[in-house]
């Protein structure tokens, strides 16, 4: 699963960073914003196939088959579970319910849901399967079900808040509460205080996709609200970005906000990336952030990546290196 998450995230990063970069030659703060919300949604609509995921899914051959034998679990019970979160656990045979039983079964619990079938949703995100990228989309549906609910459950943020920082959850699960996160500090202004705590804590979790969608959501909720401590998340980046154990995507990610931050100090580092690295994406941002804060002597090495035989770093380095003459000239 988490091959196939980094593999498109990082695809959808060349189509960001080669269509974003604005007139004066830099990536906005509000475009790394629509980058992690477009990644968002692509993603949620990649899970199932199909560019969005209410459309129907039966004619989609890659879905788990309706008639497969489902892998039978232990039934969890809470207090007072009714029909409509049961589902969830087990269909009509008793055994794990598909994926499109599933998604059916989510997607129509509607806004009325009592306290103790949101406890009991709370408990599928604890304790519910988590084979794969379908299980995974099944549990961001359920989060988008309690969240949708008239009377949202108390102990709902703080429950993520659990999840989120303990590493023995899946990192990808993980992830996705993180964004749900950033909405939820957009509704709850008295926990914004325990949330930006959670976002600069999480930041270390390099290893996994939390640290990444942590640093974009400090990125897009400093520019709505201003209440996050820049100098610390520069500190944080140039951890992330000098690290040997850090995961692609937030290696990637690190990069480019480096470069709307117009953080300088880091560009020792994004000069290696550039000239050094081997993953091609990492290297394309590097190149983007390198044209965008990058100085009188990075024009050489725009110059000389623009007659590489890799199209994508190419057009790259052609780009980066017109922002970085047109900066410099002004």
């Amino acid at each position: 699963m988490k091959y196939f998450s980094f593999f498109f995230f990082l695809i959808f990063s060349i189509v960001v960073y080669l269509n974003c970069w604005n007139t004066e030659g830099s990536i906005d703060v509000a475009v790394v914003h629509q980058q992690n919300v477009a990644n968002d949604v692509v993603s949620r609509s990649q899970l199932v196939d199909l560019p969005n995921h209410e459309t129907s899914l039966a004619n989609n051959s890659d879905l788990p088959s309706d008639s497969a034998k489902d892998t039978k679990l232990p039934f969890h019970n809470p207090r007072d579970l009714t029909s409509r979160i049961s589902a969830l656990w087990k269909n009509h045979k008793g055994d794990e319910p598909t994926y499109k039983e599933k998604l059916k079964s989510v997607t129509q619990l509607g806004i009325n849901l009592s306290e103790n079938e949101q406890l009991s949703l709370v408990e599928y995100l604890k304790k519910g399967p988590l084979k794969d990228r379908y299980d995974l989309h099944i549990m961001d549906e359920v989060m988008r079900a309690i969240e949708k609910q008239n009377q949202i459950l108390p102990e709902y943020l703080s429950q993520l808040l659990n999840i989120v920082g303990d590493p023995n959850y899946d990192g990808e699960l993980r992830g996705y509460i993180m964004q749900h996160l950033r909405s939820a500090y957009h509704d709850n202004e008295a926990c914004r205080p325990e949330l930006r705590e959670c976002f600069y804590h999480s930041l270390k979790d390099i290893k996994t996709d939390v640290s990444g969608t942590a640093l974009l959501n400090i990125v897009a909720l400093n520019q709505t609200h201003g209440e996050f401590d820049l100098d610390l998340l520069k500190n944080e980046l140039k951890d992330i970005i000098n690290s040997d154990d850090v995961h692609g995507t937030n290696l990637v990610t690190a990069i480019s906000v480096i470069g709307s931050l117009r953080y300088s100090e880091a560009l020792p580092e994004v000069r290696r990336f550039t000239s050094e690295g081997k993953d091609t994406h990492i290297k394309i941002a590097s190149i983007y952030t390198l044209g965008h804060i990058g100085e009188e002597s990075d024009l050489e090495i725009l110059k000389e990546l623009s007659s590489v035989d890799n199209q994508l770093i190419q057009k790259a380095a052609t780009k980066a290196r017109r922002q970085l003459e047109n900066h410099l000239s002004h």
